[in-house]
């Protein structure tokens, strides 16, 4: 614990009681105002600094000492010295005075200030003033971030084409801003301060209150479209409501007519496209019999005429026929296929068939061609196939027709082989077909193009074997 040296404080209290009372009251000033966090400076009547608080020295960056005897002259920026001058010539007439200025501190910074002056008085004379300094720095960038905020805010509100309400719950308008350009722009006054019942009908006063339940209830936006008669058409609007802090609501409204007019124009020629579409995909489908049976009899009374007596010459020729009827008949059936695919004609039948039948009768067909090329056909069933199925049998050879006639066409020699699997499963059976061949192959970059409508991987394979892509 500390102890009291008697003969100190004695001699204090005699210090003390030796000052005379302005001494006093003077020190206990200074006291205080070393305590405020603001700058205090005492002047005299030449405007010299006879008292300068740490607050104040610390903000120009220096010591109290050391700004002793010198002036707010020294320290204000050249530009703003015509306003101290005007200051001091208000205290000196016995006025406060308060102005904004900028002071340069020791390191030459310079920052902005509010300086408000006091002044003092002796037997009814000028002594001097007393001034308070606050750093408005930190204001000033708080200011300057609020003008900006302020015009960024601006700029977005001015290039929104909306019509912008703030309603209240009982929808009286408490705020409204529309840009001049906007078919919803109308003066303030017709809407601040009124309700919804005195200026909308009836209708649209009903489901925007609706959506202002809503909004309150969801706490999530609200949206709703709507009609009005302006200028003599009817015109679209598109409503948005959201719920504010203190219950208030946000509506922002916007002019979609041209949006639905876009929307109707596109959604009938979408239609119109369908139909057409459809009335040339149905007519192709339609033409399977008329086209296919004057090709069938070409073809077939060709057959009967190359079993008859004929030259050399004369047989070529009609192989030739015969040959290119086949194929013709081959792309007519895919694009007859393909075009009722594409006009939902296409139906699967569900008849019963021997499996193993359908398979070898598709192998026959390409007997002829592997022969001509040298090539050996395999077949390679699983044991456990079931003999009879249920389905269609003709879109199943048509499939395995088109696989196993790529492979043969793109094959030189070697073989061809197709190996069918299967397994029982909720819905039926399920099989599954492999052909392998001894071919060209395809690269790994075009294999996204298997199986694709009127494809071909290489135009110069297809000029040298043939094939549309249809298959």
């Amino acid at each position: 614990m500390a102890t009291l040296d008697r003969d100190k404080v004695s001699m204090a209290g005699d210090n003390r009681d030796q000052r005379t009372d302005p001494e006093i009251d003077r020190d206990f000033a200074h006291q205080v105002m070393a305590t405020v966090g603001q700058g205090i400076v005492v002047s005299s009547e030449g405007w010299r600094f006879e008292y300068v608080n740490p607050a104040f020295a610390r903000m120009v960056g220096s010591r109290p000492e050391e700004l002793i005897g010198r002036s707010m002259d020294e320290l204000i920026h050249p530009h703003d010295l015509p306003i101290l001058i005007q200051a001091r010539s208000r205290r000196q007439a016995g006025e406060t005075s308060s102005y904004e200025a900028r002071l340069i501190r020791s390191d030459g910074c310079v920052f902005p200030v509010q300086v408000t002056g006091t002044p003092r008085w002796q037997d009814g004379k000028f002594f001097g003033s007393i001034v308070a300094v606050t750093d408005l720095t930190e204001r000033k960038r708080f200011e300057d971030e609020l003008k900006k905020s302020e015009a960024k805010n601006r700029a977005l509100l001015d290039a929104i084409p909306d019509a912008i309400f703030l309603l209240d719950k009982e929808g009286n308008f408490l705020d409204y801003r529309a840009p001049n350009s906007s078919i919803l722009y109308a003066p303030a006054e017709l809407f601040m301060g009124k309700n919804i019942h005195s200026i909308m009908p009836q209708d649209l006063v009903e489901l925007t209150m609706n959506n202002l339940g809503l909004a309150r209830q969801s706490g999530k936006m609200q949206v709703f479209e709507y009609q009005l008669p302006t200028n003599g058409e009817i015109k679209h609007f598109e409503a948005r409501i959201n719920l504010c802090e203190g219950g208030d609501f946000l509506a922002l409204v916007r002019d979609v007519t041209e949006r639905k007019r876009s929307d109707e124009m596109l959604w009938k020629a979408k239609e119109e496209a369908e139909a057409a579409a459809k009335a040339k995909s149905e007519f192709l489908a339609n033409m399977s019999h008329e086209i296919r049976t004057p090709l069938n009899a070409v073809i077939g009374l060709t057959g009967l005429l190359l079993d008859t007596d004929l030259t050399h010459e004369q047989r070529n020729y009609l192989e030739i026929v015969r040959d290119s009827g086949d194929s013709l008949l081959s792309v007519i059936n895919n694009i007859l296929d393909f075009s009722k695919i594409d006009g939902g004609m296409m139906e699967l039948e569900h008849s019963p068939f021997d499996l193993r039948r359908c398979i070898e009768s598709t192998m026959d067909l390409m007997v002829t061609r592997a022969a001509e090329k040298g090539l050996v056909l395999k077949v390679v069933l699983d044991d456990q196939l079931p003999t009879m199925l249920v389905g269609d049998a003709s879109r199943l050879r048509q499939v395995l027709a088109n696989l196993l006639s790529n492979a043969v066409k793109f094959t030189d020699k070697g073989f061809v082989e197709v190996s069918v699997r299967g397994n029982a499963i909720p819905e039926g059976f399920e099989l599954r077909f492999d052909v392998l061949d001894t071919g060209i192959g395809m690269p790994q970059d075009k294999l996204d193009r298997l199986f694709m409508p009127f494809s071909q991987i290489d135009s110069s394979i297809t000029r040298r074997y043939g094939g549309t892509g249809l298959g």
